[in-house]
């Protein structure tokens, strides 16, 4: 078969599939991890405050990914900021935990709200540690569209936009899928830009 990303596939098997899946040598394997992750929480109970283990991930991700960038700083810089006051950190080293609270805020929130301007929006605000906006103020409006006819071969939608200033406008119309089975809206290649 072959794969044309502008086309569903709709056929897939349903799950959990047919095959057995818990077999003696997974339910084995499953013992040994319960294991360790046992002897891991114990160790982790001997750390005084273990959200250094957690913080640990994203603020290396956050020191790598600024260094790119030129801002260069250090995990000991960056682990005593994160637990002194913040005025009293170096520029570079406040700028690499704004990228670690942004990327954690980030995958903490999509779960319960899809990637989309808002979120990038605010996302950036958190890096620049500035209110964000979109090429100087330009108006975005995130509205529902209104079935209007629906037809087999044809869907209508309507949305009401009222101006109330005078002058030349230019629209840019994103139309994603709602549904509450698709995973993400903007997933599948179902995004159209009119």
């Amino acid at each position: 078969m072959v794969y044309r990303n502008n086309e569903p596939y709709n056929d897939l098997p349903l799950l959990p599939p047919p095959a057995t899946i818990e077999t003696a040598r997974v339910l084995r394997r499953c013992i040994t991890a319960s294991r360790a992750l046992a002897e891991l929480k114990g160790a982790g109970n001997l750390i005084p405050n273990q959200s250094i283990l957690i913080n640990s991930i994203p603020l290396q991700e956050a020191r790598l990914s600024s260094e790119i960038e030129n801002i260069v700083t250090t995990q000991d810089a960056l682990f005593r900021a994160a637990v002194e006051e913040p005025h009293r950190t170096d520029p570079r080293t406040r700028e690499v935990l704004r990228y670690r609270t942004a990327l954690r805020h980030g995958f903490d929130t999509l779960p319960s709200r899809p990637i989309g301007i808002d979120l990038m929006l605010e996302l950036c605000a958190m890096l620049h540690d500035e209110p964000a906006t979109l090429r100087d103020q330009e108006p975005i409006l995130i509205e529902e569209m209104k079935l209007s006819h629906n037809d087999r071969n044809q869907v209508t939608f309507v949305c009401d936009i009222a101006i109330d200033r005078a002058g030349v406008y230019d629209f840019a119309f994103r139309l994603f899928p709602k549904n509450p089975i698709l995973p993400h809206r903007q997933d599948f290649n179902l995004v159209k830009w009119i």
